[in-house]
């Protein structure tokens, strides 16, 4: 991870006809990157926002999903 933005690698998400994909998103609180590291897996949910959707990381730990990934900028 770098920067202000996460990579996350997810499986389809039906209600926005989104693939299983892997998607770089904005993190607007900075504190929550402290906590992350990559191959962490996450919980999260999608928000609509002007351009199109952001990630709010919900959970950390043993019981998420999804990994953050590498490829951040």
């Amino acid at each position: 991870m770098n920067g202000d933005s996460v990579s996350s690698a997810h499986g389809s998400v039906k209600s926005l006809n989104w693939p299983a994909m892997t998607t770089g998103f904005q993190v607007k609180d900075k504190k929550l990157l402290d906590k992350l590291t990559v191959g962490k897996t996450v919980d999260f949910k999608f928000t609509k926002a002007d351009a199109g959707y952001e990630e709010v990381f919900q959970q950390y730990g043993p019981k998420a999903r999804r990994s953050v990934g590498a490829g951040v900028s």
